[in-house]
């Protein structure tokens, strides 16, 4: 397990990335984003940096006024296994602690899963081994017999 602190700092990272509203949040929630700009070079620039400060890898591209930029997924290279491990590992521990996990935010290795009957939340990065929360350290208070949830028969 991890700082409880550092997972919370993860967690509104985690929520304040996917929630832009920008260009960048729009690539970063759709997996691409195309515009047309008045200087294309300046634009991929302030892409590229913000994906790089995220640890993301974009590719960039212009034709005249018209430029683009897509995100590499975790499918496209090694990694994924890890993530489904690090998935159904907080599955099995929140499942076992009488939650039903479901996903709330995905992007790239992270993840943010909360309980359906408790206001519990869990983090993972798969890429950096970072696992915690709430829903991992206690149970849920609910008595009544928990349901199972589409994580929770993966």
């Amino acid at each position: 397990m991890h700082d409880p602190v550092e997972i919370r700092r993860r967690i509104d990272r985690l929520l304040a990335r996917l929630s832009r509203r920008d260009e960048y949040g729009e690539l970063l929630a759709n997996g691409h984003v195309v515009r047309q700009v008045e200087d294309a070079v300046a634009w991929r620039a302030a892409i590229r940096a913000q994906a790089r400060a995220d640890r993301i890898e974009v590719r960039t591209g212009a034709d005249g006024r018209a430029v683009y930029a897509l995100v590499r997924r975790p499918g496209d290279d090694t990694g994924g296994g890890e993530y489904m491990a690090a998935l159904k590992d907080m599955t099995a521990r929140a499942t076992a602690l009488r939650h039903e996990p479901a996903l709330v935010a995905s992007h790239r290795s992270e993840m943010l899963i909360s309980c359906d009957r408790c206001p519990a939340l869990g983090y993972a990065d798969a890429e950096d081994h970072v696992i915690g929360g709430s829903l991992l350290d206690t149970g849920c208070p609910n008595e009544e017999e928990p349901q199972e949830t589409p994580l929770s028969v993966v």
